[in-house]
């Protein structure tokens, strides 16, 4: 049902690259495709992978993901928040902003009031699921 980042060896995080991007930018400016011809393209160095890491809250994982997706080109919002019986948070997904589609009854309108807003869902699969273990860490 939920979708996480993939895992390769080669794969490593260092957190303080993420929360300092600039350091590790590297402008790619390749002529290679002729629709971005005259764009410039950032991306980092490090290929992030959450899988193994672990948090105090879910809002500090919150913030280190959202702080990578800035870098990268994309928002967050959270989505999914399971809670145990006994009141516990137990797992909590965050998402791209653009992940999923608009809602039926947002799409069409009887009779429109005004003209309709832009679509800006297009199931973006960008995402990280966050975990309650039982030492009392996300």
């Amino acid at each position: 049902m939920f979708q996480s980042f993939g895992y390769d060896e080669s794969d490593s995080l260092d957190v303080e690259s993420i929360v300092s991007p600039m350091e590790n930018e590297n402008i790619d400016s390749s002529d290679s495709d002729a629709e971005e011809s005259d764009t410039y393209r950032a991306y980092i160095e490090d290929k992030a992978t959450f899988l193994s890491m672990q948090f105090k809250t879910s809002d500090e994982a919150y913030t280190i993901y959202n702080e990578y997706a800035k870098s990268v080109g994309f928002s967050v919002r959270k989505d999914v928040y399971r809670i145990h019986p006994n009141g516990v948070a137990i797992k909590r997904r965050f998402v791209c902003s653009s992940q999923g589609q608009r809602h039926a009854d947002k799409l069409q309108s009887m009779t429109p009031k005004r003209t309709p807003r832009q679509a800006t869902r297009f199931n973006c699969k960008a995402c990280i699921v966050v975990v309650f273990d039982s030492e009392a860490k996300f």
